[in-house]
């Protein structure tokens, strides 16, 4: 099977003994053209057959982020206030990246570019952008290649604690 990505130049990407082929991680944008052979037990090719062209299309969204956590800190030791998310990773063959979504007022609020924190490629962020004391809400939505995003996580909801003072003895006497 010989494969041309759009360069007007094919190359020969399988060689099999099957009937059928499913060609994977294909770019969306990209038109496709594919043409093939057969070959005898001793080697000889046959002239390509027609070529056949296609775009893929993206019919699906990948999954929803699953076990999206939180977990605020304020580690006064190490100067430390931040709240750290992770989240299992998504195994679609077609997934490019997450954004994640933040409100510092409401866990009711709609992922979109006013509430738009970042985007990461990784299963794992710290927002350092945080106060103690304030209540900060999460959402996280994977894309695809394609960029069509899944369903947003569930909100998941933390407060980083401030620095506890003595209060007694007073005066820290004993």
């Amino acid at each position: 099977i010989y494969r041309d990505s759009g360069s007007g130049i094919f190359s020969e990407i399988t060689n099999l003994t099957e009937t059928f082929y499913l060609d994977s991680n294909l770019d969306y944008e990209i038109e496709y053209s594919y043409k093939v052979t057969a070959e005898d037990d001793s080697g000889n090719e046959s002239p390509f057959s027609n070529t056949k062209s296609l775009q893929p299309v993206n019919l699906y969204s990948p999954a929803t982020p699953a076990n999206l956590e939180i977990i605020a800190h304020n580690i006064e030791a190490d100067f430390e206030v931040n709240i750290e998310l992770t989240w299992t990773a998504n195994t679609e063959n077609d997934f490019s990246y997450y954004k994640i979504y933040k409100s510092a007022t409401s866990p009711l609020f709609v992922p979109d570019e006013n509430s738009l924190l970042d985007s990461v490629t990784s299963i794992f962020y710290l927002d350092e952008d945080v106060t103690p004391g304030n209540t900060y809400h999460y959402k996280l939505v994977a894309y695809d290649l394609g960029h069509k995003g899944s369903d947003p996580t569930m909100v998941v909801s933390d407060t980083p604690l401030e620095v506890p003072t003595l209060t007694n003895p007073a005066n820290q006497a004993e």
